[in-house]
C-alpha cells in the first residue's frame, strides 16, 4: 500500500535517507523503533530506493499498488505508479551494473 508521502497533488516533501534532498518523489523504505518518543519511516527517493530496498521488494510494492490502483493504466500509470516504476527501473539498472 503506498503511503501518504507519496500520493496526489501537493504532497509532502520528505528527505531522501541516501541523497539528504527534500524530495516528493519518494517512497518508504523503512522505518525506525525507537524506545521513548514515536518512530519514524525512512524515505528514500525513486533514484535510490535500490539503496534500501531488494529489486524484488521494489517490483512488489509496484504490482501491489496497479493492482489496487483504480486509476493507473500500463501506458499512463498515477503519480505513485509512476514513482514506483522509476524506483524498480533504478534498481534494475544497479542489479545489471553490479551482475545480479
Amino acid at each position: 500500500m503506498p503511503h501518504r508521502a507519496t500520493e496526489g497533488p501537493g504532497t509532502a516533501r520528505r528527505m531522501c535517507a541516501h541523497c539528504k534532498e527534500l524530495r516528493t518523489d519518494v517512497l518508504p523504505v523503512g522505518g525506525t523503533e525507537r524506545a521513548s518518543g514515536a518512530d519514524f519511516i525512512v524515505f528514500a527517493c525513486a533514484a535510490h530506493a535500490h539503496r534500501y530496498l531488494h529489486l524484488d521488494q521494489v517490483w512488489q510494492m509496484r504490482q501491489r499498488h496497479v493492482a489496487a490502483c483504480r486509476t493507473c493504466k500500463p501506458a499512463r500509470p498515477c503519480r505513485t505508479g509512476l514513482i514506483l516504476q522509476q524506483a524498480h527501473d533504478a534498481a534494475r539498472a544497479a542489479a545489471s551494473e553490479n551482475g545480479r
